[in-house]
């Protein structure tokens, strides 16, 4: 985690969420990413959109976005694979809205096919209850 990310209040983990144990390497570059597991067994995730992560007209970078979709499809298809971890074949994502810096993301999603060494899968990126992202996705089990 950064320096500006430890000590910026406006970044600490929501309510019901914990942060994505892994902060070295690229997820360390792009986060802090926060998990949750609801009660029905949903995953949501969420990210603050920092300055950092912004282009030069102040709004979320699509680099960003689709690094941030990746990590909810493959927290999603990590799940329905029995905790495998899975790599990303295929990601598309569908910029819809703009997102200022300051926001919070939240992201979920949906298996809609499996197979025995595939996830298909299709999720969305909100923020404050407007969708700005759609993607599909496809991730490949590694073991």
């Amino acid at each position: 985690m950064s320096l500006d990310t430890a000590e910026s209040p406006d970044n600490a983990a929501p309510d019901g969420y914990e942060a994505f144990p892994i902060d070295d390497g690229f997820e360390g570059l792009v986060g802090p990413l926060y998990h949750s597991e609801q009660a029905d067994g949903q995953w949501l995730f969420r990210a603050l959109v920092e300055k950092k992560q912004t282009n030069p007209f102040g709004i979320a970078h699509g680099g960003f976005l689709s690094s941030f979709a990746d990590h909810v499809v493959n927290g999603i298809a990590f799940h329905a694979m029995g905790r495998i971890p899975c790599a990303t074949v295929s990601l598309h994502t569908d910029f819809v809205a703009p997102v200022e810096a300051g926001t919070w993301l939240l992201g979920q999603g949906e298996v809609v096919g499996q197979s025995k060494a595939l996830v298909f899968l299709r999720a969305r990126i909100s923020a404050d209850d407007e969708v700005v992202a759609t993607v599909s996705a496809i991730c490949k089990r590694l073991a």
